[in-house]
């Protein structure tokens, strides 16, 4: 992928003049789908499950991509599952996985 304009690899490191153009590389590099979770577990304040954070996103994203996007943080460490419960309504044994910001250990 082409740099955006005004920002070049190797002239910022040698001392160039140009700078990163962060107001263009930072749409093209965080996604919109773990933003909306971890703004709503910031908003909500406590472990919510796909399902959940589907209900509060008024379904986009979709399930599939919301499950997805958080095993991703989970192997970040950004997160973590901290409950597995059967999920309610269901006749079958389903669960449902509970997530929360992965908790920091000082150094």
């Amino acid at each position: 992928m082409p740099l955006p304009m005004g920002a070049t690899g190797a002239g910022n490191r040698a001392g160039g003049d140009e700078q990163v153009g962060w107001d263009l590389l930072v749409p093209r590099l965080v996604n919109p789908t773990k933003v909306i979770i971890l703004e709503s577990m910031l908003w909500i304040e406590r472990p919510l499950s796909a399902t959940e954070l589907e209900k509060v996103s008024g379904g986009d994203p979709l399930l599939n991509s919301l499950s997805r996007h958080l095993k991703n943080l989970v192997e970040l460490g950004v997160l973590e599952v901290v409950e597995t419960r059967k999920a309610r309504k269901s006749q079958s044994s389903k669960k449902e996985t509970f997530f929360y910001f992965a908790a920091r250990q000082e150094r």
